[in-house]
């Protein structure tokens, strides 16, 4: 129980939970990189792909379509080409190519731009797994500093997010100097990529302005923390915002 833990452990534990934090928020930021990079490699990789034209032998090989099922676990299992070995090797080729181009290549992307790509399942289970645990720190210097008792401790300890979020902010939230919109869709996203179905899958997409919206917000929600505890550690708050910029230079 936390009302036993002595003065050097709930010291430790407050700092891993600090590294934690610290580890799933850049994590998030690698994801999101990562998105933008297949994003762009796609574009790259269309307009190489419109440069190759196929041979008489592809073309041949399309004609006849009479070996490609109609049955769609069938197809799951088709192994026949449709395309020749030469072929095949060239797209594999263009994509590779296509990848390594957009590691280097500048590019704006619109800010109504939509990401709905595979690596938004690590952005956004980290990044609420980084609020998480900063939240969960946060709890831990309340019932240090005698903000809380030992009962409400471990009643919070173990209530969902939003909970404890509502809990520590209950007056500041009330009175709208707290605003916790975009932090609860965050969490609604982060559902949708824990709890991966196929109709989820169609569902995990955001804009980079709807994004950027739950960036900015849950800045301000952890900035509020930092100025209650005054740690004399770099503001999380701070890490976001360099993050952000990172982003903003890089792709926007």
């Amino acid at each position: 129980m936390i009302d036993k833990i002595s003065s050097v452990d709930w010291l430790e534990s407050y700092s891993k939970l600090g590294e934690a934090a610290q580890l799933f928020l850049f994590d998030a930021f690698h994801h999101i990189h990562q998105e933008f990079e297949y994003q762009l490699a796609g574009e790259i990789s269309g307009k190489k792909i419109q440069k190759i034209d196929p041979t008489d032998a592809d073309r041949k090989i399309l004609a006849d379509s009479s070996n490609i099922p109609d049955n769609l676990i069938d197809l799951l299992k088709f192994e026949d080409d449709v395309l020749t070995k030469h072929t095949q090797e060239r797209l594999g080729n263009t994509w590779i190519e296509a990848q390594n181009e957009a590691k280097v290549q500048k590019h704006v992307f619109s800010f109504k731009h939509e990401l709905k790509g595979i690596s938004l399942l690590g952005n956004f289970t980290n990044f609420a797994l980084f609020f998480e645990v900063l939240l969960n720190r946060h709890l831990l210097y309340l019932k240090i500093s005698n903000s809380i008792t030992d009962e409400t401790y471990n009643t919070m300890d173990r209530s969902p997010v939003m909970s404890k979020l509502n809990f520590v902010f209950k007056e500041e939230i009330n009175a709208k100097k707290v605003k916790v919109g975009q932090v609860s869709r965050l969490y609604k996203f982060r559902n949708l990529a824990v709890h991966y179905t196929a109709t989820n899958a169609k569902r995990l997409k955001i804009t980079i302005e709807q994004i950027m919206a739950i960036w900015k917000e849950t800045k301000m929600v952890v900035e509020e923390m930092h100025n209650i505890e005054q740690q004399i550690e770099l503001s999380f708050s701070t890490l976001i915002e360099e993050q952000n910029f990172i982003v903003k230079e890089r792709w926007l």
